[in-house]
């Protein structure tokens, strides 16, 4: 295959390694590289916005302004598009005001960062999602994945010790192993991939991009598979699935996710265009572990003013 290609009809793209505060692997960080903890004038703060709510969801930034953690927003922004690419905010007031309350919570920290998105058509009602998951039987036999948004907000409920944590992943760092492993299959993986989206429209789009000199990087297997499968006239050629492979081979080098343990009142936060996450399997050796494992979360994906979403826009729905 030739050296240089295009992506969305761009000038071609020399596959070169990408750098930046995004590439990192495990054992180069350490808490204080993610860790945002709030203090108590933080929490009050975020308690009066709750309060003048009374109960409702917020629509706009405007209705609760939060000048006192504005610059804990603008740092935690920075990170998410030009940093590491993740972060995690301890100390929220997640437990005083109920369901309704913590809902509100995270869409007013939402609303500060991005436009929230809709649900999944399977999940209805407002942006923000309930999600509920077992404990992973096997070790890491969940992928890891990009939801398609700016930036993905996980508030942790519950977070029982044998549930389980979240892997996060550099996707620069999983293209820079990929570049020295298998050139043939990165320059496949810049291509367009067909993908089912939610609606259940087929769009092409690849995993790496560079549009207009941003990296961003999309995966999820389920989806091409989900493609391929369900319409007769998409396919995965053999060099597409051998990628395919290839990445996820990649993924699984154990130097490079980033297991985090999160407690109850964390916030998870991380650009899926720079990080991707998935879910691992209990530490082995824990014992008289409860019967209910499950992890709990309060999820909302948002847009944000410098997507790399709308950027880098998939092609044509198939026919």
């Amino acid at each position: 295959m030739s050296s240089t290609l295009g992506t969305h009809g761009t000038r071609p793209l020399r596959l070169v390694p990408q750098t930046g505060p995004a590439l990192w692997q495990a054992d180069s960080l350490s808490p204080p590289d993610w860790m945002i903890p709030l203090g108590q004038e933080a929490a009050a703060e975020l308690d009066a916005a709750l309060a003048t709510l009374g109960g409702r969801r917020p629509e706009r930034a405007a209705e609760v302004p939060l000048p006192k953690l504005a610059p804990v927003i603008a740092d935690l922004r920075a990170r998410l598009e030009h940093g590491r690419g993740f972060a995690l905010l301890r100390g929220l007031p997640f437990d005083r005001h109920g369901a309704a309350g913590a809902e509100a919570l995270l869409l007013v920290l939402g609303l500060h960062l991005g436009v929230p998105l809709p649900q999944d058509r399977a999940e209805p009602g407002g942006p923000v999602a309930h999600v509920a998951s077992a404990p992973v039987e096997g070790p890491d036999v969940v992928p890891f994945h990009a939801d398609p948004c700016d930036a993905v907000l996980l508030l942790c409920l519950r977070q029982p010790p044998a549930s389980g944590a979240s892997a996060l992943i550099s996707a620069i760092a999983v293209h820079n192993a990929l570049l020295k492993r298998d050139r043939a299959a990165l320059e496949v993986l810049y291509q367009p991939l067909p993908h089912r989206e939610p609606d259940g429209a087929v769009v092409r789009r690849p995993v790496f991009a560079l549009t207009g000199g941003a990296f961003s990087a999309r995966y999820d297997r389920s989806a091409i598979e989900a493609a391929a499968a369900g319409s007769d006239s998409v396919s995965l050629a053999l060099a597409q699935r051998a990628a395919l492979d290839a990445l996820d081979a990649a993924c699984a080098d154990p130097a490079l996710p980033l297991r985090l343990e999160t407690r109850p009142g964390d916030l998870l936060c991380f650009n899926p265009q720079l990080v991707w996450k998935r879910r691992t399997a209990p530490v082995a050796g824990l014992q008289d572990a409860p019967p209910d494992r499950t992890r709990e979360f309060l999820r909302l994906r948002l847009l944000t003013e410098n997507s790399r979403v709308a950027a880098a826009a998939p092609a044509p729905q198939e026919g």
